[in-house]
């Protein structure tokens, strides 16, 4: 760890980021999207009764109102279980 005084040692640089036009920062936001969603679906693929129980309660949580005769609250539970496996997969990470 660095102590608060030590700090004024250190030479100051520019923010690489700032100069950046608009353009490029979405690009760059997208393409963390691409690698995000790719990094996933290994996930998924490396564990498949995982993954598959993942996307099943996406679907049913998401467009299953006038498939499944459940409540709306069911649904919602199982979109937010959906949420939960998704970060799970994302903190484990492909196997």
């Amino acid at each position: 760890m660095t102590a608060r005084e030590d700090l004024g040692t250190f030479e100051l640089a520019e923010n690489p980021d700032a100069r950046r036009s608009f353009p490029t920062r979405i690009l760059s936001q997208l393409d963390g999207l691409r690698w995000s969603l790719w990094l996933l679906w290994r996930s998924i693929r490396t564990r498949p009764i995982s993954g598959t129980a993942a996307i099943t309660l996406l679907l049913v949580g998401a467009f299953g109102e006038g498939i499944l005769p459940v409540s709306e609250t069911v649904l919602t539970g199982l979109f937010l279980l959906w949420t939960l496996l998704l970060l799970a997969f994302g903190r484990a990470g492909p196997a």
